[in-house]
């Protein structure tokens, strides 16, 4: 099944909570990466998105679509909410701008 949703870059903003640079491979044992869902190489930043695994998939999608770029996602074990590595660096385009 396919849902198609226009969302802006600040309504992608309004699903994560916390952003933070990529630390997965210091920290592996806290993460659960999703089944069909790739490790997290190094670099880009981490997103945490709640509970609701649908925002992750939003978040995901939305990064992959936007940006073309590569996602995961994985429940964090620590914070019992689901992260969304995306291979942006911080200087990548802000959530605070509109991405068409």
């Amino acid at each position: 099944m396919e849902i198609k949703i226009n969302m802006t870059a600040r309504e992608i903003d309004y699903l994560c909570n916390t952003a933070s640079p990529n630390f997965y491979h210091e920290q592996s044992d806290r993460f659960e990466v999703m089944e069909d869902e790739n490790e997290p190489a190094e670099g880009g930043q981490l997103f945490w998105c709640g509970t609701e695994y649908l925002n992750a998939k939003i978040v995901a999608q939305f990064y992959r679509g936007s940006l073309n770029a590569d996602t995961s996602i994985m429940w964090d074990l620590d914070l019992e909410e689901w992260a969304v590595w995306v291979a942006v660096e911080s200087d990548a385009p802000s959530l605070d701008e509109d991405l068409h």
